[in-house]
């Protein structure tokens, strides 16, 4: 059985956090079929984007900053701490995800640039060899991502 002495973290990579956001995607695409079957018809159409962003942003900042960690962090033991080694504070870990809201700007441009600042995050996660944090970890006030290996 392996101890605490066993195990070490090291930068999450681009791959690794890929794979959390998918897991994560799908948690939350279930989360939204099953809510929107039981009060879609009690919501105008109109809100569902500000609707699906904030349960998005609660979902990601709450496990967060109570766990350090999303489901999909934590299938692929992924954890999100400070530089003290800590859970991020509510304000780091939404500034960590504010990206999420990009979608909302009007037209299409809030798409084109919400994925214009996640090819940005990807890259600053691949070109940021030592610590692999991304602008967004930065942005958050020195946020990091780390996997958890056995030594």
């Amino acid at each position: 059985m392996a101890t605490d002495d066993d195990v070490v973290y090291i930068p999450g990579t681009l791959i690794w956090r890929i794979g959390a956001h998918i897991i994560d995607f799908v948690v939350l695409l279930v989360l939204f079929v099953v809510m929107w079957i039981l009060i879609g018809n009690l919501v105008s159409v109109v809100w569902v984007p500000y609707i699906n962003t904030t349960i998005v942003l609660v979902y990601a900042v709450a496990l967060e900053t109570v766990r350090g960690q999303t489901l999909g962090k934590q299938a692929l033991r992924l954890r999100v701490h400070n530089q003290d080694g800590i859970y991020p504070t509510p304000g780091q870990a939404l500034r960590r995800n504010i990206y999420f809201a990009l979608a909302l700007l009007p037209g299409f441009i809030g798409g084109l640039i919400a994925l214009a600042v996640i090819g940005w995050i990807a890259a600053s996660i691949l070109v940021n060899i030592d610590d692999r944090q991304g602008i967004n970890d930065r942005f958050a006030n020195q946020t990091f991502v780390t996997r958890r290996v056995r030594s």
